[in-house]
């Protein structure tokens, strides 16, 4: 399976799978396609949701750097790009994060910038540098 699907494909995926009862997930696990299934599942995990995507689909042990309380809050705000305004949901072109250092700030925006070419391959990124002297 590749990414390259749409993300409504990719949505159906997860909501089957997480819709399943009890039974289902017991003849899941039984079922000699289990591997594949689940393989499949936790790419569409991965490409739907992007605090799956940063704590699993990023490197397996990048759960151990991230905090849900703190860094699950910034993934979600991340992946809400709109704002509710007079009663009005509209969408937001630009936002601001602002945090310490050493939270992993870095990361999470390479892997965000990532996550949203994983959903849709005709996005494009134009990195530019800045290089400002460290405050004393």
């Amino acid at each position: 399976m590749g990414v390259c699907k749409p993300i409504g494909y990719w949505g159906d995926l997860v909501a089957g799978v997480e819709s399943c009862s009890p039974a289902e997930w017991r003849r899941l696990f039984a079922s000699p396609n289990m591997v594949g299934i689940m393989n499949d599942y936790l790419t569409a995990k991965c490409v739907t949701d992007f605090w799956w995507h940063l704590r699993y689909g990023v490197y397996f042990k990048a759960w151990r750097h991230y905090d849900t309380a703190l860094h699950g809050r910034v993934a979600a705000w991340l992946q809400d790009w709109r704002r509710e305004r007079h009663g009005l949901v509209e969408p937001v072109s630009m936002k601001a994060l602002i945090m310490s250092r050493e939270l992993c700030k870095t990361q999470i925006l390479i892997a965000w910038d990532g996550w949203k070419f994983a959903q849709d391959t005709n996005n494009r990124l134009l990195v530019r540098g800045y290089d400002q002297p460290k405050a004393d």
